[in-house]
């Protein structure tokens, strides 16, 4: 399990450590104990990152690297409550509560009013790697954030959306097998057509150097 952020809050039940875990969409709450004792797991939304309490400790406030947004935890009943749309990959929380003169402190907390990002987990094919791609629109073209595990180390590896001949992106991993960048390309225009047409929702197809997109012969497919 590999963390992120935590933060505190004073509660019924003490001071509680409230922990942000990327790799499972989830907030883990902790008892700060001598010995801590994992006390709920809450599960948020797309790759958790930086989380704030409240000044009250009532609340706390996870960003959502992957989903644009911020999720609200009740901290009495230890659930989501709310979710923000704020801007692109938050990953840290800069608001603070009563540093104005006058009124509320709120009147520029106006959410952004951009799309919600699509996320794609990457499964394996022909691999024992997996993945994930995030979609983020840009007007007619996307930000495309590919990240890649436990492939080939020192390989090049080509991402290719179904439907396009030429690929969106191409990535050469590490000595461990892993590979991440950003890129742009069609991505939710192709779904949508690809998705009028028929059932299934538009693919990315991740190939082994440089060969042509094939279903049938790919590292990784995600839907």
């Amino acid at each position: 399990m590999i963390t992120n952020h935590l933060a505190f809050s004073k509660t019924a039940n003490g001071t509680l450590a409230y922990v942000t875990v990327g790799g499972e969409n989830a907030v883990k709450v902790f008892t700060t104990d001598d010995t801590p004792r994992l006390m709920a797991t809450i599960p948020v939304g797309a790759l958790p990152h930086g989380i704030w309490a409240s000044d009250d400790g009532s609340r706390q406030y996870v960003g959502l690297e992957n989903g644009d947004a911020v999720d609200v935890i009740d901290t009495v009943s230890n659930k989501v409550i709310a979710r923000v749309p704020v801007g692109q990959a938050p990953q840290a929380l800069v608001y603070v509560s009563n540093a104005v003169m006058r009124g509320d402190g709120g009147a520029n907390l106006t959410p952004r009013g951009n799309s919600d990002p699509i996320n794609i987990a990457l499964k394996p094919a022909a691999s024992n790697g997996n993945g994930f791609v995030v979609a983020r629109n840009l007007g007619v073209i996307d930000s495309l954030e590919v990240s890649l595990f436990k492939l080939k180390p020192m390989t090049v590896y080509s991402v290719y959306v179904t439907g396009q001949r030429t690929p969106v992106a191409s990535f050469k991993t590490n000595p461990m097998g892993m590979a991440n960048g950003t890129t742009i390309g069609p991505l939710r225009e192709v779904s949508n057509t690809l998705s009028t047409k028929d059932a299934a929702a538009s693919k990315i197809i991740v190939m082994e150097g440089e060969a042509a997109a094939d279903t049938a012969k790919a590292v990784l497919v995600g839907s």
